[in-house]
């Protein structure tokens, strides 16, 4: 453990300690979790909001959405969201995913809480994965509700050079299933997380600022339901008053680590 110091080192020993006590673990991801693989958070010095010129609101709205698609918007859709689409397409899981993987895979982790639209849990290993702002890999017509992949969405964008596309059915915009501003979240997918909120005795919470509601919450119905509360982000969270441990470092450094030593304390007790 010679990347991180003495304090964060006897940290990653507790971590591992709660992992291995646990029944019922959950991870609660966020955007932080995959900046090391090349994905720009959104509130962040570099983020997503900070590229778009003050249209953030506007555009990440499914009003803008809608406005920009019929060429109404002050901005080419495409033009701005065309960086954001090639670096879904090139992403790989990071060291902070395959960890997580690779702890699912050892049945440690439960379900895993993500508010990112990436898919880069489930190509780390995770199965049980909530998506409760959607996922950029399915899209939906937004007249007769047709589903599209993500590989036909983007064949009709270059087929005919434009973003939104149509839909061939019925001729109304083809969205991205992906939760913007304005819209609800998926209420299967929320009831989900918050029932494992509700039932868990230990949750990680991953790369998440922890201020984009309801799901922000989920740390609380945890740590009311007696569960320990673990945060590892880069800077504080609104709710670090809850947590248990605290480690203020990068997710592609600490998850390999806690894993290490999982599987050295489980291989020590066999």
């Amino acid at each position: 453990m010679n990347e991180v110091d003495n304090e964060t080192r006897e940290k990653i020993e507790k971590i591992a300690d709660l992992l291995i006590q646990s029944k019922n673990a959950v991870i609660l991801s966020g955007a932080g979790i995959s900046t090391e693989s090349g994905i720009p958070d959104f509130r962040g010095p570099d983020g997503l909001w900070t590229q778009m010129d003050g249209n953030e609101m506007d555009l990440a709205s499914i009003d803008g959405f809608e406005r920009a698609a019929r060429g109404e918007g002050s901005s080419n859709l495409l033009d701005l969201l065309q960086p954001l689409i090639e670096k879904l397409m090139t992403a790989r899981p990071n060291r902070a995913h395959k960890a997580v993987g690779k702890l699912y895979k050892m049945g440690l982790i439960k379900a895993v809480i993500t508010q990112n639209i990436d898919n880069l849990h489930q190509r780390g290993g995770a199965r049980n994965v909530i998506e409760v702002h959607g996922t950029y890999k399915t899209a939906t017509c937004m007249g007769c509700k047709k589903k599209y992949s993500f590989e036909q969405l983007i064949g009709m964008v270059m087929e005919k050079g434009m973003f939104p596309p149509v839909c061939k059915e019925c001729g109304n915009f083809i969205k991205p299933d992906v939760v913007f501003f304005g819209e609800s979240l998926p209420p299967i997918a929320v009831a989900k997380a918050m029932e494992y909120s509700k039932t868990c005795d230990l949750m990680l919470v991953l790369g998440s600022s922890l201020v984009v509601y309801p799901i922000a919450m989920a740390p609380n119905l945890a740590k009311q339901a007696g569960a320990k509360i673990v945060i590892i982000n880069n800077e504080q969270t609104d709710k670090d008053h809850l947590a248990d441990i605290i480690i203020n470092e990068s997710l592609g450094v600490v998850m390999p680590l806690v894993l290490e030593a999982v599987q050295r304390k489980m291989k020590s007790s066999s």
